[in-house]
């Protein structure tokens, strides 16, 4: 994995594992409080309560959240389980639009110490990126032209051959006239590559205080032959999509290498998690084209923490009222209090007792990340595959309760033990690809 360099989460934060209240017994609510009991006891308890609730109130009435950082086998059989019970309402985090958002990427991280010409367009990979961070270095290093457009002072300023200190407003507008360069055609033979009078016909846009070194982007994108963008889609609006969409269609051999803060999204798509209602109701997959796009000042994704707002969304999504259940598998990230909101029968697949959690009507405990073993989907559409370091305190691994859940439930789902899964898993995330998933 990322060729034997680690990020700082996984090479000093083994211990996460271990810290907070970890869960080592099940929690089921009773007579209004949350106590100890056993798996046989909340898992019965779990499966007769959605299926009470789907008979009376419809399969739509039950909903599921799945944690962008749980592994592919985890998100299989969410869904799986979701569409035995009939309901199509499976959320994760990011929202609107983004399936059809990684259907439209066109570029390969693979490949990125190979262009010539690399914008870094509001990303501090130092901070968010770190294994990142290190292939740019290395890309520059060997001769790629290393620009960089943010407010931000990042890591690898030093190392970059220009670097443009704009707030997002400005950034926007260097884009456009970026843009216009790359459609010009050719670049002179000019020491700097592009004339006064190109500058002054192409660029009316950019200010002086960025003219000069604007010139020298200019240039260089516009004699690259295979430039890269790079792209961090936290805070991305739909403005800045469109604009960047419309760099790519200036230059031909431009690629779009977008960013993602949630470990697991691409694989999230695979497994159909947000292929059916998500946040804005939408079923369609296809690419985002960028006559679809909004201006506006909404990011296309909400911010990677996980809101009492995102929650209220998800719920809304089926209806606030129609919303009788909810079946949650957490990551190690928090989650809002409205998950588990009064009314609302709410079952937590989690590692950690946190005090968001203490509404909920039954508690499960799950794996933190060394406990876990299965496969991701890396930025690379490449399937990655984790070994279990450590054994669950609980006794369980996430997939098994989902399977032991569904089985209470009177299905029993298609696959049976983990390599089965993982088989299937690699089916619809990597098809014929060569890995070895008996890790």
């Amino acid at each position: 994995v990322n060729n034997g360099l680690l990020c700082v989460k996984g090479a000093y934060h083994f211990s996460a594992a271990h810290k907070e209240r970890r869960l080592e017994a099940p929690l089921l609510r009773v007579n209004g409080t949350l106590q100890e009991t056993t798996w046989e006891e909340a898992l019965t308890t779990a499966a007769r309560t959605f299926r009470e609730l789907a008979e009376k109130h419809g399969p739509e009435s039950i909903a599921f959240f799945v944690a962008p950082n749980v592994t592919n086998e985890t998100a299989f059989l969410t869904a799986a389980l979701a569409r035995s019970l009939g309901s199509s309402n499976l959320f994760t985090t990011p929202g609107a639009g983004w399936p059809r958002f990684l259907k439209s990427r066109q570029g390969d991280f693979s490949t990125l110490v190979e262009s010539d010409f690399i914008l870094l367009y509001r990303v501090t990979p130092g901070v968010d990126y770190p294994v990142l961070a290190r292939l740019l270095k290395k890309a520059a290093d060997n001769g790629s032209w290393l620009g960089i457009m943010h407010q931000r002072t990042t890591t690898l300023d030093e190392a970059a051959q220009g670097v443009l200190r704009a707030d997002r407003e400005d950034c926007l507008r260097l884009l456009a006239a970026l843009t216009r360069t790359g459609a010009t055609g050719t670049a002179s033979s000019s020491p700097e590559g592009t004339s006064e009078g190109t500058l002054e016909e192409t660029l009316p846009a950019v200010e002086d205080r960025f003219r000069k070194k604007f010139a020298a982007f200019a240039a260089a994108f516009r004699r690259a032959k295979n430039p890269a963008v790079v792209c961090d889609t936290r805070d991305l609006t739909w403005q800045e999509l469109r604009q960047l969409q419309e760099l790519l269609a200036a230059h031909e051999g431009a690629t779009l290498l977008p960013l993602v803060p949630w470990g697991n999204i691409y694989g999230m798509q695979k497994m159909g998690i947000g292929h059916s209602a998500g946040w804005s109701g939408e079923s369609r997959t296809e690419e985002l084209r960028p006559e679809e796009l909004q201006p506006g000042a909404a990011p296309f994704h909400p911010q990677a923490v996980f809101t009492d707002a995102c929650a209220h969304t998800i719920l809304s999504a089926t209806g606030q009222e129609k919303c009788k259940a909810l079946l949650v598998v957490a990551d190690e990230g928090k989650l809002p209090a409205a998950l588990c909101r009064p009314g609302l029968f709410t079952v937590v697949i989690t590692p950690f007792f946190r005090e968001e959690l203490a509404a909920a009507g039954i508690l499960l405990p799950g794996t933190a990340y060394p406990e876990t073993r299965g496969s991701y989907l890396n930025s690379e559409g490449r399937l990655q595959w984790t070994a279990q370091a450590l054994v669950p305190p609980g006794g369980k691994e996430n997939w098994e309760i989902l399977m032991e859940l569904a089985e209470k439930m009177g299905h029993r789902l298609e696959t049976g033990d983990f390599q089965a899964i993982a088989t299937e898993v690699q089916r619809l995330a990597a098809p014929g690809e060569e890995e070895d998933n008996k890790k």
